[in-house]
């Protein structure tokens, strides 16, 4: 009867529930003993995957969940019992992970072409995986452009109105900043996750300038490597009609305004130019300089240095009014 009543209990929770409360409900019932539960130790609906994973933590037992989104629009979490190779509970920081048949997609997407393999045909903000191979899902928010080139395009970078200012320093590149609706960088070290993942990416950038023409250039390998390497650029294998601007920075570290790591002697490149990149000494792309039509060079004691996004092998002098750059296996 006490099963019952709080599986009922629980079933009821609203989207505002405290999973502390959960827990403190279960071991109201059952103490520290939840040996008796079913493997389905309850269902809840919660506001978010982040308060269902934490209603995990929290309550004893609990080995695992899913989260999923009804069709009513409610988020709805799934406490998993732990299972062990003798099938008996233990306690919390030694279960191990449940993972049901029945996984949301994200659970098992490492990118964007996975989630389109799985039917999600419309761009937009989704979850992948960064270590689907691993106990329990390391899941983070992606763009995903399902649109351009047959889709399956996970956005690394975008630029169109320049309300997002690119000169930042080497944690926030690092961890990444900016809005998906308008300009944003997904982060260094997530990019380095996910082209380290066992596949081989393609990277593709994606340029209109403001009198409406496009380009873009297509690579077909591209990485980079992790921190303690400077997350230096790996791309190779051009095609396309805007021009192999990037070659000019294969191999290159990254820079930013506190972190100097390109081949220029005199200056920094990062702090010059106003935004993070692969630079040499200094560049041929520059994709996270300073937005805008025409913007105004800057003079360095009577040296002038040329502002702006720009892809030399196409745009010349001129500025883009809209880049991007995105990967897929």
């Amino acid at each position: 009867m006490k099963t019952a009543f709080l599986f009922i209990l629980l079933l009821g929770t609203t989207a505002g529930s405290n999973p502390m409360a959960i827990s403190n409900m279960y071991k109201a019932v059952y103490g520290s003993n939840v040996a008796s539960v079913k493997r389905n130790m309850a269902t809840v609906i919660v506001t978010s995957r982040i308060e269902c994973g934490h209603a995990c933590n929290v309550v004893i037992g609990c080995g695992g969940f899913n989260f999923r989104t009804l069709e009513t629009g409610l988020r709805q979490c799934e406490l998993k019992q732990g299972r062990t190779k003798d099938s008996e509970i233990q306690d919390e920081d030694r279960v191990t992970y449940y993972q049901n048949e029945e996984q949301e997609p994200s659970v098992i997407s490492r990118d964007c072409l996975d989630l389109q393999n799985s039917g999600i045909t419309a761009s937009g903000i989704y979850e992948v995986n960064l270590d689907p191979d691993g106990i329990k899902p390391e899941l983070i928010e992606v763009y995903c452009d399902m649109d351009t080139d047959n889709g399956g395009w996970l956005v690394l970078m975008k630029r169109e109105d320049g309300s997002t200012d690119f000169d930042r320093n080497w944690t926030e590149y690092r961890s990444g900043f900016g809005i998906y609706s308008t300009e944003y960088w997904l982060g260094l070290e997530t990019t380095h996750r996910i082209t380290s993942n066992g596949r081989i990416y393609k990277l593709r950038v994606d340029i209109r300038k403001f009198n409406g023409y496009s380009y873009y250039a297509k690579y077909s390998s591209f990485s980079i490597d992790p921190e303690i390497g400077d997350y230096a650029l790996r791309v190779s294998g051009y095609q396309g009609n805007a021009g192999d601007s990037l070659n000019y920075h294969n191999n290159m570290k990254f820079s930013t305004l506190d972190m100097d790591n390109d081949q220029a002697d005199s200056y920094g490149c990062a702090a010059t130019y106003h935004g993070g990149f692969w630079y040499n000494g200094c560049s041929d792309a520059r994709l996270t300089g300073l937005y805008g039509e025409t913007v105004p060079d800057t003079v360095i004691d009577g040296t002038t240095y040329q502002q702006g996004i720009f892809w030399s092998t196409s745009l010349g002098d001129e500025h883009p009014k809209y880049i991007d750059m995105k990967i897929r296996p």
